[in-house]
């Protein structure tokens, strides 16, 4: 199983050897297929990421519209339950 952050790290590698012409194309593309069924490994994100992910984009919102608070809430019923704050 590979991680995701390193998989990206070899695919970048890849393409500034691709740039500098220190590959050729067989192995270019042979190193492309390798990393395309390796991505098929990575497990997907969790639940917690994807809030992280969700988090940092709230915190960009508010940072960019000069915001103090932004909250994600879901309502039905009477019920209100907060999704995410930033």
């Amino acid at each position: 199983m590979d991680d995701p952050k390193r998989l990206i790290e070899e695919i970048y590698e890849l393409k500034e050897s691709i740039s500098n012409d220190c590959s050729s194309p067989e192995q270019a593309i042979a190193g492309l297929n390798d990393y395309e069924n390796r991505c098929k490994t990575v497990i997907p994100e969790t639940v917690h990421e994807k809030a992280n992910a969700l988090k940092s984009l709230m915190i960009i919102f508010n940072i960019t519209n000069f915001s103090d608070m932004t909250i994600l809430f879901s309502t039905n019923d009477s019920n209100i339950e907060i999704i995410e704050e930033s």
